[in-house]
């Protein structure tokens, strides 16, 4: 994080930012996620979002982003309007792996497309993630589920990302893929707790 690090030193840091997510958590003398969000959404925002915009100049159809998973995250967080509990479940790029993003012709906007209801223009453009001809981002979340019988257990859920949102109004969903990856029968969750830790 730019800085000498003593290995006993960044262990407590880690510890710290675990506790305090890595959205939030600022590192001695360095910058918090949010520091390097907002520095992301400015550089998007002045430079590539009005690329085609600009009169006299032939439209860019490609452009190449080369970054850090952090940073990659923070570009999907505010093209796909994240929350920050989303963002938390969404893992760094694997090396060499690549996100294909397309933006969608103006007026066919995907469901993930935000708005700001203060704003006559959109706040994240329309893009979609186009998985056939890139990777598409790990997200994994623990959920607190409350069982028939009373009982409650903590489950990861896989895929995250594709629960449609808002993903706390889709439990059907949750169900189904609960009972893939783990077994459950949708019958027996009464409950699931999303954002228990």
């Amino acid at each position: 994080f730019g800085n000498l690090q003593k290995p006993a030193e960044f262990a407590k840091f880690r510890e710290e930012q675990t506790k305090v997510g890595r959205l939030w958590y600022r590192f001695p003398t360095g910058e918090s996620g949010l520091d390097v969000y907002d520095r992301t959404a400015a550089w998007w925002d002045s430079t590539i979002r009005w690329l085609n915009m600009r009169p006299g100049f032939e439209p860019i159809k490609t452009v190449v982003v080369v970054t850090h998973g952090l940073t990659l995250r923070f570009i999907l967080m505010q093209l796909f309007g994240w929350s920050d509990t989303t963002f938390h479940t969404v893992w760094n790029a694997g090396n060499c792996e690549m996100y294909v993003l397309k933006k969608e012709p103006l007026g066919q906007y995907p469901a993930d497309c935000v708005h700001a209801p203060s704003d006559k223009v959109a706040t994240y453009f329309p893009y979609t993630m186009d998985t056939k001809e890139g990777d598409s981002p790990k997200s994994t979340k623990q959920l607190l589920l409350t069982l028939r019988d009373g009982t409650k257990v903590m489950r990861e859920v896989d895929d995250y990302l594709s629960i449609p949102r808002p993903r706390t109004s889709n439990p059907h969903v949750v169900k189904d893929m609960l009972k893939k990856q783990h077994g459950l029968d949708p019958d027996e969750v009464v409950h699931i707790d999303f954002y228990a830790h």
